[in-house]
């Protein structure tokens, strides 16, 4: 999948997948999962570009997440680590260097959990005097990763949208309209009640999302996205059917 998504260009063709929020500590709850702009377009949406642009979000989340903790720590950081499964793949390790803006080294070893019991392990035993300068000793690099200066500008831009949208999907489950994906444990959300249009104002005219395809001289097509509620999948293309007639 990472050498079919390798292919897509940066930013997905505009696919915008909606699942985890960045950390909020004291309100944290996601939207319902989502694919925001996807088309009938086949050479631009298929398994490959949703496969990058979940890649794309994932790396968009970690950036806010790790933004929020130089913010609160007063930490700097100079370089990332990656390590586990995910990190065995080329384009997901480059892919957070260019929305960071950081240096990502990957480690020789990928599964740094199960080494780092295994220093602990060594450590408690006696084998080894301490964790901190086994680690540098032991650990060493496979490959780092550095910052594309195109994509980075790029991916800025797309993580400005993202937080517009997913504040937007928010007010969704917020109003009732779709079911949150996951909530914190304990967190106890008021509901946001929809409001009615006063009857002594006219309802104001909203334009619609640009359609999914329109035929020439007709009615097109409400703007497409995929959406998941807990066990069920529902594609939403709202296809018009006064194209039959």
């Amino acid at each position: 999948l990472e050498e079919m998504a390798s292919r897509v260009p940066a930013g997905s063709h505009g696919v915008m997948p909606i699942f985890s929020d960045a950390m909020h500590f004291k309100q944290w709850y996601h939207a319902a999962p989502s694919f925001i702009n996807l088309s009938i377009d086949p050479e631009k949406c298929n398994k490959a570009t949703l496969f990058r642009a979940l890649e794309e979000n994932a790396a968009i989340v970690s950036a806010c997440n790790l933004a929020q903790i130089s913010q609160f720590s007063g930490v700097t950081f100079d370089s990332l680590v990656f390590a586990g499964g995910g990190s065995k793949g080329a384009l997901w390790s480059q892919i957070h260097s260019d929305v960071t803006g950081l240096p990502v080294r990957v480690p020789v070893v990928r599964e740094a959990t199960a080494l780092g019991c295994a220093i602990a392990a060594g450590t408690g035993a006696g084998l080894y005097d301490d964790m901190a300068s086994t680690g540098e000793r032991l650990v060493s690099w496979h490959r780092e990763f550095t910052p594309n200066p195109q994509h980075r500008e790029l991916y800025q831009e797309m993580m400005s949208k993202w937080q517009t949208v997913y504040a937007d999907q928010l007010g969704l489950v917020d109003s009732g309209l779709t079911t949150s994906m996951w909530q914190a444990p304990g967190l106890e959300r008021r509901q946001r009640v929809a409001s009615s249009p006063s009857p002594e104002l006219p309802v104001p005219l909203r334009l619609p999302p640009p359609p999914l395809w329109e035929r020439a001289g007709v009615w097109g097509n409400a703007s497409p996205f995929f959406e998941s509620h807990h066990n069920h999948r529902t594609p939403l293309f709202p296809f018009s059917p006064r194209w039959l007639n």
